[in-house]
């Protein structure tokens, strides 16, 4: 069973940190309801997830009726998360309070050896389906965002509920955005000790960035594969421990 998990957060006025710039609510919906449909009609997925953290109205009824013409499951959960928090921390917060309440909710998460694919919910992967035929089963899947960053992509990942539930659940409670702590980094210094894989092909994201409002892919698409063929995005990759290691010295002389 191929599970996908979209997080959502459609009204980010109530949850609205510094580092959102999408916070229109309607152009918010209409962002989450499209990239909905786009998963349901052109992706292999059989099960699709969407758990929202705002409480917000949504086109459940459009969006059922679509995933049983293609023979499709789909999933609504809503809640509300923790605002105060939210908006103190920072969306990293959110999101990881999203997921986590996904697993403690879904019925297609409750068994620990399930592997489910997470999404920021208003972004579409353009070769998902390369990816699904290239991912294996049962291994978890991360990858840095460029070949010197040590933090990882939390918008799209691949994970087993157990590796989650034992390495980060509940890491989302450290975020502090006004410090430089965000879900990215703090994800990275968990995956650095473990062995995880990176994807591959490199995933091609469309859809604008919430925090900047920017597109997400940038950087040309040939440029992209062929860092990710030499290995630069991986977690555990040779470039990775070369970074760290020069980070800590830095750290040190300071």
């Amino acid at each position: 069973m191929r599970i996908l998990l979209l997080t959502g957060s459609i009204n980010a006025k109530l949850a609205s940190p510094v580092m959102t710039k999408i916070v229109n609510i309607e152009d918010r919906r209409n962002q989450y309801l499209n990239t909905i449909k786009r998963y349901i009609k052109e992706s292999d997925f059989d099960t699709i997830i969407f758990c929202e953290n705002t409480k917000s109205d949504f086109s459940v009824e459009e969006c059922q009726n679509l995933a049983d013409e293609y023979g499709k499951q789909i999933e609504f959960i809503f809640f509300l998360g923790n605002v105060s928090s939210i908006n103190r921390q920072g969306k990293g917060f959110g999101d990881g309070e999203c997921i986590e309440y996904a697993i403690n909710h879904s019925k297609y998460l409750q068994d620990d050896s399930v592997c489910f694919y997470k999404v920021t919910g208003r972004l579409f992967i353009e070769n998902i389906n390369d990816i699904l035929k290239n991912s294996s089963k049962d291994e978890n899947y991360f990858y840095r965002l460029g070949f010197k960053a040590l933090y990882v992509g939390t918008f799209f990942f691949k994970v087993q509920v157990r590796f989650f539930k034992e390495k980060l659940i509940k890491e989302y409670i450290n975020v502090n955005d006004s410090v430089g702590k965000y879900l990215e980094i703090i994800y990275y210094d968990v995956l650095i000790k473990e062995k995880v894989r990176s994807f591959n092909p490199y995933p091609y994201i469309y859809s604008l960035s919430g925090s900047t409002g920017e597109p997400y892919l940038k950087t040309n698409k040939k440029v992209l594969s062929l860092f990710n063929y030499l290995g630069f995005y991986a977690v555990n990759s040779i470039w990775s421990s070369l970074f760290n290691f020069i980070k800590k010295k830095l750290l040190i002389k300071k």
